[in-house]
């Protein structure tokens, strides 16, 4: 009798292998064909984005990580290629201070004598400047010689680049503007007066350019200056091309 019951309870407890559905096989492969669970990282795991792994695909995961990766790495600005991007203020395809878009593609402030300084070598410097928006107070402070024709008080709206020579030479500035009564100056000093003059020229005409020139040594820091003369301010946008040669 009591071996039947020691049999019978056996029995009873003997491993039953669980019923398994043919269509699952290794967790919800989703719209992936079932061929296997999401493959996650720990990295993944931990920061909680298996949610945008492929199925069953770790080197897809890690792919798409690794792209997204370098695009967010190389997708800044890059300032000086002459494209004005999302964070810059300006871009005139260099990185130079002194020409009115400086190293960090942040537009400069040249309505006044502490403007950045331009190095000037032996290649020439074109600048796309203006005047408008500019106050008149650089020549404004003392008498203007107009290129020793006659001297007056400068009444336009002036923008002044320091340029540090960077060899022994002339200095020429050229300047094309796009208003009428218009100026260019060179003084050793800023604002200086009429005494600090090395070089000036003038015209009252749209359309032509002022050359003004002045001899400089190495390392010499010069300024720039752009105006107009009239008793109506004139004022607008202009090149300036500036030189250093023997």
């Amino acid at each position: 009798m009591f071996l039947l019951l020691t049999s019978a309870y056996l029995a009873s407890c003997t491993y039953q292998a669980p019923k398994v559905d043919p269509a699952f096989n290794g967790g919800a492969g989703g719209e992936g064909g079932g061929t296997g669970g999401a493959t996650v990282s720990s990295s993944q795991a931990s920061s909680g984005s298996a949610g945008s792994l492929s199925v069953g695909s770790s080197s897809s995961s890690s792919s798409s990580s690794s792209s997204g990766s370098s695009s967010s790495s190389g997708g800044g600005s890059s300032c000086g290629n002459g494209v004005v991007d999302f964070d810059e203020n300006c871009d005139d395809a260099n990185t130079r201070n002194g020409d009115g878009c400086d190293e960090f593609c942040i537009v400069e402030n040249h309505d006044t004598c502490e403007s950045n300084t331009l190095p000037l070598g032996l290649t020439p410097v074109v600048i796309q400047g203006t005047t408008l928006g500019a106050t008149n107070d650089i020549l404004a402070v003392g008498k203007v010689d107009y290129c020793f024709d006659f001297v007056g008080q400068s009444m336009g709206l002036d923008v002044v680049y320091p340029v540090r020579a960077g060899v022994q030479g002339f200095l020429q500035a050229t300047l094309t503007p796009q208003f009428a009564h218009h100026l260019v100056t060179i003084r050793k000093a800023c604002p200086g007066d009429i005494l600090d003059d090395i070089g000036c020229d003038y015209d009252p005409d749209v359309g032509y350019s002022d050359v003004a020139t002045a001899y400089v040594f190495a390392n010499d820091v010069v300024y720039v200056i752009v105006d107009s003369y009239t008793q109506s301010p004139s004022a607008g946008d202009f090149e300036l091309t500036l030189s250093l040669g023997p």
